[in-house]
């Protein structure tokens, strides 16, 4: 967000503050991801003005998580508009999610045994409240309920430490990376074999556009189909030949300035 823009306008002109209110009554519900991805945050804020020393006992990488959650694998609607405003890294989410079991959804709480657990005296007050339309009435008689279920999973896990979980964030980050990249290459690789197999058309194309008209359009898009057969060019290893054609089409057509200027700005002539 721009330290610049006004906070309670910007986020009402994307829709998020009721998206976000209703992290309020997760929590109240018992479900403390919001906190959690806030302690993340915090964490990643304060990482960018520590100067990291192992010698240090009390070196803040070395501080332990809070209570794990569960549920941070699948981040409901608002928990996303939350993590995507307040720019929380997603490696880092991922990360801390490695460890958290599935959340067991509340809306598959059967509440009609536990309501009998209640006592006269909690009844009545509770269905006071919600009469009188009192603000989170229904969220507090959920609460209540579910504290006789205890739906939400307790996660007994060793806590990482700051440092721990950047380190995985790190790793998953490559590795992320190096997976863009093999995708890239694989595609990169499928284009060049298909543009292989219309090589001789789309040199007889480039001659078509320059001999059709002096326009910056039929420039530009015969410049731009050179471009793709110099890469294939070079993942052929035939540069040589692309040079030698390059600089006979610049022979023939070097009276066009604007035309050759563009090749000489490719470093083509």
């Amino acid at each position: 967000m721009s330290e610049e823009e006004g906070f309670d306008e910007w986020i009402d002109e994307r829709g998020l503050l009721s998206t976000l209110g209703r992290l309020r009554d997760d929590i109240l519900q018992g479900d403390y991801r919001p906190l959690y991805l806030g302690w993340l945050k915090a964490m990643s804020l304060e990482s960018d003005h520590y100067e990291e020393d192992e010698d240090d006992p009390d070196n803040f990488f070395n501080d332990p998580e809070p209570p794990l959650p569960a549920g941070l694998k699948r981040l409901t609607p608002p928990l996303k508009a939350l993590a995507d405003f307040f720019e929380i890294d997603p490696f880092l989410i991922s990360a801390a999610s490695e460890q958290s079991p599935d959340l067991t959804p509340l809306q598959q709480a059967d509440f009609a045994p536990l309501i009998s657990r209640l006592t006269r005296q909690e009844c009545d007050e509770f269905l006071l409240k919600i009469v009188n339309a009192e603000p989170g009435a229904v969220t507090a008689l959920r609460k209540k309920l579910l504290s006789f279920e205890k739906t939400l999973p307790r996660v007994e896990t060793t806590p990482r430490t700051f440092g721990e979980l950047l380190e995985t964030a790190e790793k998953l980050r490559q590795a992320e990376s190096r997976r863009e990249a093999e995708t890239r290459r694989k595609k990169h690789i499928a284009e060049m074999h298909e543009l292989a197999k219309r090589e001789a058309q789309t040199w007889q194309e480039i001659e078509d556009l320059l001999e059709s008209g002096h326009t910056a359009s039929n420039y530009e898009y015969a410049t731009a189909l050179l471009s793709k057969l110099q890469q294939l060019s070079e993942f052929q290893g035939t540069e040589a030949n692309f040079t030698t054609r390059v600089r006979e089409l610049s022979e023939r057509y070097r009276k066009r300035t604007a035309l050759i200027e563009r090749w000489k700005k490719k470093g083509w002539i």
